[in-house]
């Protein structure tokens, strides 16, 4: 059996699935599940999937796996905001998660790699990450939040902008 035939008898169900580089991944951690794809597109590119591949060619999978929501992430907030007109073209609920790194260091792609290797931005504060949110949300997206630097201030900044209601509210925690 393959791996994902074992998965798929195990019963397990997937509920958020980062599909990270290319379509053969995202047919594989698809198949058989529902949920939420995360997709990782091209650090710098937005159009691209990391594999080179376009972003709009996920589009028969995502006819063929009917995913409930389709979310960028893990990618600087200028390349989230080129992949948004895209997935939000899908007809799909959409968001993105961005990062707060300059780059993907060549080392960072092996195993055992951590973000140590990784510089962070400083030009990201969290009214300027929210200000791309609110470009992604006039784009389509229906969710945003944060990834790997994008840290409590940020999604407080999201909150604020989105939900002021609960930016009020001394809840210790608010859904964006």
């Amino acid at each position: 059996q393959t791996l994902d035939e074992l998965v798929l008898d195990a019963g397990v169900h997937v509920d958020v699935t980062d599909i990270g580089n290319n379509q053969a991944l995202f047919t594989f951690t698809n198949r058989g599940r529902r949920g939420t794809s995360l997709t990782d597109v091209y650090f710098q590119d937005g159009t691209l999937l990391r594999s080179g591949e376009k972003l709009t060619e996920i589009a028969p999978l995502l006819a063929e796996f009917a995913p409930e929501r389709v979310m960028i992430n893990c990618s600087v907030p200028e390349a989230v905001s080129q992949a948004m007109p895209v997935i939000a073209g899908f007809g799909l609920p959409c968001g993105g998660y961005a990062n707060g790194f300059t780059q993907i260091a060549s080392n960072f792609d092996s195993i055992g790699a951590t973000v140590d290797v990784l510089t962070t931005r400083q030009d990201v504060g969290p009214e300027r990450y929210a200000d791309f949110a609110q470009d992604w949300v006039a784009a389509g997206a229906t969710a945003v939040g944060g990834c790997c630097e994008i840290g409590p201030d940020h999604i407080a900044a999201l909150v604020r902008r989105f939900k002021p209601e609960q930016a009020a509210a001394p809840a210790a925690h608010a859904t964006v």
